[in-house]
């Protein structure tokens, strides 16, 4: 049994029956002392049970520190390290876990919607609400790893948002963005169209993901961390065969010579996208907005939305359910493919004669 320091926290470390418990007391060591004794008469009155586990002294910055290394290899892992700065920011890494509640949590949520953006705008709901879903994803993690008992973002709600944003191109504003893009970048708006794919994934995209014979491509780091085999149309299929960068990288879409950067991915075209839209008098339009693009015309042509869901990559039907609204003009088209069922007497009602 010792009596310890952790952080600014004096915790009493002892074992009984093989089985290692840690009492965390607080910033005064004579009361820690005080805590020692008590525990050390209970044990040799032999009063000490399993109902007199105490919670583990873990602090706020440990569990990130271990949160992260079990994220790691997840292509989201950058936007989650910026939310989980944010929150460490706020808790302060050397805060106990299980010094913090319900009531700290909501605490939270007030103080970052109150908190204006870098560009001195009013927070949103739904930012707010992303950094609420990490926090309660990385105290989960402390439950699954039994530091804590119960998760104090739990029943926590989250801050009533606006719909989301759904624009997406007509077939003809496609046909004239495609027209505006320069030669690095049409192939990478024609993978978007044809496959839904997010930015990130298209842009990582390496030939050994590519079986142009079967017509697949395999999406091995998403935003979720589940792999998928996405389709490719026999429009993309011809575009990729052409791409002549085998054998000067490994990646589809990459810098070529004279830029110094040549064989690197690229990281991002937003400057020449942004270009492509202006050109092509498309207004409001961001990349994201090609993958919303892609799904709205596969429910528009009556695939159903499981699979459009599995295309995309959605872990929840209510994701793909977005877009469903755009089902009913498709919906009666196809009750009006039925035959009529009417014969040769249109409009007569069922047991009614003519006069």
């Amino acid at each position: 049994m010792a009596v310890r320091k952790r952080g600014k926290t004096w915790v009493v470390d002892y074992r009984v029956h093989g089985k290692r418990y840690i009492r965390a007391v607080g910033p005064s060591k004579r009361e820690a002392l005080a805590v020692e004794g008590k525990i050390k008469g209970k044990i040799y009155e032999g009063r000490f049970g399993d109902k007199e586990s105490l919670p583990v002294a873990v602090t706020f910055g440990e569990l990130i520190q271990k949160y992260l290394e079990h994220f790691v290899g997840r292509r989201s892992i950058a936007t989650e390290t910026i939310h989980l700065n944010t929150i460490q920011s706020h808790f302060g890494s050397s805060r106990l876990l299980h010094e913090i509640n319900r009531i700290d949590v909501e605490a939270f949520r007030a103080k970052r919607l109150g908190t204006p953006t870098m560009y001195g705008r009013p927070r949103s709901h739904a930012s707010v609400n992303r950094e609420l879903a990490v926090l309660h994803r990385l105290l989960a993690r402390a439950v699954a790893w039994e530091w804590i008992e119960k998760n104090p973002a739990s029943g926590v709600k989250k801050l009533p948002e606006e719909k989301g944003r759904m624009r997406f191109l007509s077939v003809e504003e496609a046909g004239r963005l495609l027209k505006a893009c320069p030669s690095h970048l049409y192939p990478i708006v024609l993978c978007a169209l044809e496959t839904g794919m997010r930015r990130g994934e298209i842009l990582s995209l390496r030939w050994e993901d590519v079986d142009l014979f079967r017509r697949m491509i395999y999406v091995g780091r998403t935003k979720t961390g589940v792999p998928r085999h996405v389709p490719v149309s026999t429009r993309l299929e011809e575009t990729l065969s052409r791409l002549s960068s085998r054998d000067v990288s490994e990646y589809l879409f990459h810098w070529g010579a004279g830029s110094g950067r040549k064989g690197k991915p690229f990281k991002q075209v937003k400057t020449s996208f942004a270009n492509a839209c202006r050109k092509a008098s498309i207004e409001g339009f961001r990349f994201h907005d090609l993958r919303h693009t892609a799904a709205s015309h596969m429910v528009m042509a009556g695939v159903p939305l499981r699979v459009v869901g599995e295309i995309l990559g959605h872990t929840t039907v209510s994701m793909t359910e977005r877009y469903s609204h755009l089902l009913p003009e498709h919906k009666i088209r196809a009750v009006e493919m039925l035959p009529d069922w009417r014969g040769s007497s249109p409009g007569q009602l069922p047991g009614h004669q003519s006069a």
